[in-house]
């Protein structure tokens, strides 16, 4: 499971942190050890269409991500592909939320298969940073909020 959250938080950050890659990079490093207690390097080549990344920590563990590059905060339809030695996870942006609970919000989904782990991810955050984690995992139903640090 320890990858698993390797993989939810790089995910996460990727979709609400900063444009400058070497500031990116560095926030995911940080963010990654202070979770995960590993050692970390982050690579992000960012194109005109697409954003590479790859994770690699000091146990072993490498983390490939694949995703779009728009200047739009929520961009239905964009994708993120993700793949380690342990798992295979797509994460897509569905668009912002027009009424009930989460209405303004950017709802994306963030689905991840492993041999151990079963998990279906909604992340619903605000242009700012703010927001709440759906998740359901082998079956049972968290959520969480967290409110961007300014």
């Amino acid at each position: 499971m320890k990858t698993g959250i390797f993989v939810l938080l790089a995910a996460f950050l990727l979709m609400t942190a900063c444009s400058k890659e070497d500031t990116m990079e560095k926030q995911l490093e940080n963010s990654i050890e202070d979770q995960t207690g590993n050692d970390v390097d982050v690579e992000i080549n960012t194109g005109d269409d697409n954003v590479d990344m790859t994770m690699e920590a000091d146990d072993g563990t490498t983390i490939e991500m694949h995703g779009e590059n728009t200047d739009d905060w929520c961009a239905a339809g964009s994708t993120w592909n993700m793949a380690n030695q342990d798992a295979e996870s797509q994460m897509m942006i569905v668009g912002i939320v027009e009424g009930g609970e989460y209405d303004g919000y950017c709802h994306v989904t963030y689905d991840v298969q492993s041999e151990d782990t079963n998990a279906d991810i909604d992340y619903y955050f605000d242009e700012e940073g703010s927001g709440y984690q759906v998740m359901v995992v082998n079956g049972q139903t968290f959520k969480t909020e967290w409110t961007a640090e300014n």
